[in-house]
């Protein structure tokens, strides 16, 4: 017979499937929110980033930093575009992760000051202390939010069981009025997570819809195979951290963040990771494809930058065509009439050596 956690409240008007009915809708708003940001607002970054990055490299007041500008429509000008698009997509990446840390909120561990690691003795000590320092008979009635928020962190942490919940799920479970048992607070954490990643994967299929209707962003491509498989790969990772000590105990000393902590933060960074891979794979092709050291070359350097012949041109156009795997059948009967040309010109000049090897 498991021992109740936290006592229930029948007036409370807090249950769990109000949450669950929340975090529903508000998984709704978040596909169309994130489907909005993605065919529209990310295309107005993409483009307002590019040229800031660009303007930027190139009046670099310092000579050994500052590039060189190509001429318009050349490669070079299409490589130095590409990279300005990894590091806007890297840029965005990175304001996401540092807003996110920046709001995240204090775990309990932090309000009480002491390491997640810390014994419950420890712990129990460390709030007599801040009880004690804090005490609005001692300090007076204006630190007595002070004392009521510690007092609140430390009931989340002040005993073993709790203390699991706690680092399992947050101080969201202080939410589930309605539940008593340790088994009954993890069905439900776990019962969110799920809702969690069905509400990411509407986004995936709404994703997949679009792209099937070619109305796909150049620079993220939610709904694909590979975005299907990292959030498979996000939701066994944290399943992993919930359910295994080793686990949880690693983190703490490696990072010092809870479990609800980093579950938290990993399915926030998900999209985002996506336009960043996305991005950079796009962008990699292209320079990979079409681009040169050469389009890069500082001020200081006297060597100007390379130019592409209309030969050059045609062949990296006809490379690229041909490394894209095909989506359309316009697309499809491009790289077939390329491979015709090519096999064409082929045959012409077997015959000519063939023709000049009889002549002599």
């Amino acid at each position: 017979m498991e021992t109740r956690l936290i006592t229930p409240r029948a007036d409370s008007p807090h249950t769990s499937s109000c949450i669950i009915s929340a975090m529903s809708m508000y998984g709704v708003l978040q596909v169309l929110g994130t489907q909005a940001l993605i065919f529209g607002g990310w295309s107005i970054i993409d483009a307002i980033g590019t040229k800031i990055i660009l303007e930027a490299l190139y009046k670099i007041p310092i000579a050994r930093f500052q590039l060189k500008r190509p001429p318009p429509r050349t490669l070079a000008a299409k490589s130095h575009l590409e990279t300005a698009r990894i590091l806007v997509a890297l840029a965005y990446f990175l304001y996401c992760a540092g807003k996110m840390v920046l709001y995240m909120e204090p775990s309990a561990y932090k309000a009480l000051e002491i390491n997640i690691t810390a014994s419950d003795t420890t712990i129990k000590r460390r709030f007599r202390e801040l009880a004690k320092m804090y005490h609005p008979d001692k300090v007076g009635e204006e630190h007595a939010d002070v004392f009521r928020l510690l007092h609140e962190k430390y009931s989340l942490i002040s005993d073993s069981d709790t203390r699991i919940l706690y680092n399992m799920f947050g101080p969201r479970i202080a939410l589930w009025e309605r539940l008593s048992t340790q088994t009954e607070f993890i069905h439900n954490g776990f019962k969110e997570l799920v809702y969690q990643h069905i509400s990411m994967l509407l986004q995936q299929a709404l994703g997949i819809i679009l792209h099937l209707n070619r109305w796909n962003s150049r620079s993220m491509n939610v709904g694909s195979m590979w975005a299907l498989l990292l959030q498979s790969c996000v939701f066994i990772f944290q399943v992993r951290m919930l359910t295994d000590e080793k686990w949880s105990t690693w983190l703490g000393y490696a990072t010092g963040l809870a479990v609800f902590q980093a579950v938290s933060m990993i399915t926030n960074m998900l999209f985002p990771c996506i336009l960043l891979l996305q991005q950079c794979n796009i962008s990699f092709d292209q320079l990979l494809t079409a681009g040169s050291w050469m389009h890069f070359r500082f001020a200081r350097d006297p060597q100007p930058v390379l130019i592409e012949s209309p030969d050059m041109l045609a062949k990296a156009h006809m490379l690229h065509t041909l490394r894209r795997e095909p989506e359309t059948l316009s697309e499809a009967r491009e790289q077939i009439n390329i491979l015709v040309a090519a096999v064409k010109q082929l045959d012409e000049s077997t015959k000519e050596n063939s023709a000049t090897e009889s002549d002599s």
